[in-house]
């Protein structure tokens, strides 16, 4: 079967992961502790693998030995810390008013809102452990169902125990078949966190599992670093049959959390961007002229009318500073983007998986999504925020299409008010129901 292997990718700045409390070695099972940066130190999960007394029977370790589970060898429950985000900026009242009610209904059972911040409880994730299963594309790849990889009814059953005596054609392989895992947007939303989530169970030799193969460099950038991570596992796209002695399963993973965006910003090894006074770049993502853009849909009408009003604003503050819009033939790999985005100081443009890149912007840079007043979601708030970054929407009226006509007299406004801010507090924060000043 075709396999990619990464090539060499070593950590820098690493850190410790005490809070481990796992049954691999009782089990003669390899495991090992990743070695974490300051940032995600800060953010990692408890992981638990003991059923212990009083344990919540549905966590990880207690389903192990159960009749239901019989391939089931180790089980793994991570808590997540809470944290919280602040919402997001507003230069329209009755955007401020729309947002919060669509904010609460959207996901009321991962945050709530609470005084101009976004409280995001406590989260879990499982790893489990399979031995000796087959997988005939189930869970099923690429295709978004309620029983998808990454969704909630996802289930390890679906994973076949095989018959006496056939022995696996593969060792240990981790599961990564999340929807559009091929593409970069729902690669960076949802297989990166099972990737990360799975990282203890990954070593030299482990077998990685996509879905369909990644046209995107970047895609298959980070594909070869975070295999590279494990110590040369082999990668493999469009496997709809397999065998495995080993098969981790952490298709249960947070979809939002700080932790993420910290690790992979450690494995990326993203450049050091300068402070914030110093970057000199407004960077604005077309849908007009890309691939995406062509097929008619999120297009920006009067696009020439909001550049020229950028333009402006940067020649009136007479710092030397410039509007980059996006060519992706000019930066064709992740090397190349997170180069760029070492100077960006903001990011503008309409709603849509471009605005993803945002994951390689540096801390404190503004973020303003030019929102249609047809679209339902809190995307890029919430990936912008775990970043540290600072994320303001504008909504304009969209057609069928979403195709919007945002007013450049706005867009103006909130770059001239908010360009060089910096929003320490705005950072992303751990939460307790309790006042942390008396914790601390």
């Amino acid at each position: 079967m075709p396999a990619n292997t990464a090539t060499s990718n070593k950590l820098s700045n690493p850190g410790s992961h005490a809070n481990y409390m796992h049954a691999a070695a009782a089990a003669n099972l390899s495991h090992r502790l990743p070695q974490l940066g300051r940032q995600s130190t800060k953010w990692q999960p408890l992981v638990f693998s003991s059923c212990l007394e009083g344990m919540p029977q549905h966590w990880a370790p207690c389903i192990v030995g159960k009749a239901a589970n019989p391939t089931l060898a180790v089980g793994e429950e991570l808590l997540y810390p809470a944290f919280s985000i602040p919402e997001p900026g507003f230069i329209k009242e009755e955007d401020a008013t729309w947002w919060r009610t669509m904010a609460s209904d959207f996901a009321p059972d991962r945050y709530h809102l609470r005084a101009g911040r976004a409280i995001f409880a406590d989260q879990h994730g499982q790893n489990l452990l399979l031995k000796n299963v087959r997988f005939r594309n189930a869970p099923v790849s690429d295709v978004w169902a309620d029983n998808a990889c990454m969704s909630s009814l996802v289930s390890h059953r679906a994973l076949q125990p095989l018959p006496a005596g056939e022995l696996p054609s593969w060792g240990r392989v981790v599961l990564v078949n999340s929807p559009d895992s091929w593409s970069f947007q729902h690669f960076t939303d949802r297989a990166v966190n099972v990737l990360l989530q799975s990282e203890g169970w990954q070593q030299a030799g482990t077998h990685l599992v996509g879905g369909r193969a990644p046209t995107s460099s970047q895609v298959l950038g980070l594909w070869h670093i975070l295999a590279e991570a494990g110590g040369r596992q082999e990668v493999h796209f469009g496997v709809s049959d397999f065998t495995a002695e080993e098969l981790v399963f952490s298709c249960r993973a947070p979809l939002t959390h700080p932790y993420m965006a910290a690790r992979l910003a450690e494995l990326v090894q993203l450049p050091a961007a300068p402070p914030l006074e110093q970057r000199k770049v407004v960077l604005y993502f077309s849908r007009n002229t890309d691939a995406l853009g062509n097929r008619g849909v999120r297009k920006v009408l009067n696009e020439d009318a909001v550049l020229e009003a950028i333009r402006e604003v940067l020649a009136k503050r007479n710092r030397g500073e410039e509007l980059v819009v996006f060519d992706a033939k000019k930066f064709p790999n992740l090397t190349d983007v997170t180069a760029l985005m070492t100077n960006v100081m903001a990011i503008v443009g309409p709603h849509g998986g471009a605005l993803h890149n945002a994951w390689w912007a540096a801390p404190e840079t503004l973020l303003l999504e030019l929102y249609p007043t047809s679209y339902k979601g809190t995307v890029f708030w919430e990936c912008g925020s775990i970043r540290g970054l600072i994320y303001w929407l504008l909504r304009s009226q969209s057609d069928a299409n979403q195709n919007i006509t945002p007013d450049p007299a706005l867009v103006a406004r909130i770059l001239r008010e908010q360009l060089g801010k910096r929003r320490e507090a705005e950072e992303p924060r751990l939460h307790s129901e309790w006042a942390m000043s008396e914790l601390l």
